[in-house]
């Protein structure tokens, strides 16, 4: 049985993972969401499908939102989770090294921390990974940037939320 290859992680936030041309993606052309409560969080998961503008090449980025609050409130789920406006409150940015490793996700990535009334938000980003496939829709029959999104989601929620069934 053949060993099934990870897409590659490519670390520049905005850069594209073909031709690495320097914040070239163009803002999301199409957006897949999850969005569940766990042990004690509300996480939210993205999946956004952007273009290169110097190659026109397709790619795709995960973004992983975690607030240890089952019970958020409407308004930061509206203003944190489902608005593309700038976030208000105090963010850092750092880089996280979790001391675990999951299949296809480098050993460590960059994380926003944002300060609000219902608690800090982690906003965890992987990719831009490439994207090879001709069509862009999620009912195109090869589905592989949906499954690896959800398995990078699910996976790494895992790991974050039991760090706080643990009380870290």
């Amino acid at each position: 049985m053949s060993q099934k290859r990870e897409p590659e992680y490519y670390s520049g936030d905005g850069d594209c993972p073909h031709c690495h041309a320097i914040d070239a993606l163009e803002y999301p052309v199409d957006k897949g969401v999850v969005h569940w409560v766990v042990d004690g969080c509300t996480v939210h998961g993205v999946l956004d499908f952007r273009r290169c503008e110097a190659c026109r090449q397709s790619s795709y980025c995960v973004a992983l939102d975690i607030i240890r609050n089952p019970n958020v409130s409407d308004e930061l789920t509206q203003e944190y989770f489902w608005s593309n406006k700038p976030r208000q409150g105090h963010t850092t940015v750092s880089t996280i090294s979790p001391g675990w490793k999951i299949r296809g996700l480098p050993t460590e990535w960059r994380v926003y921390q944002t300060e609000t009334l219902d608690g800090v938000i982690e906003r965890h980003f992987f990719g831009p990974f490439p994207d090879d496939r001709k069509l862009w829709s999620p009912s195109d029959s090869s589905k592989e940037p949906w499954k690896h999104a959800l398995r990078i989601i699910c996976r790494v929620t895992k790991r974050l939320t039991r760090r706080t069934r643990r009380g870290h």
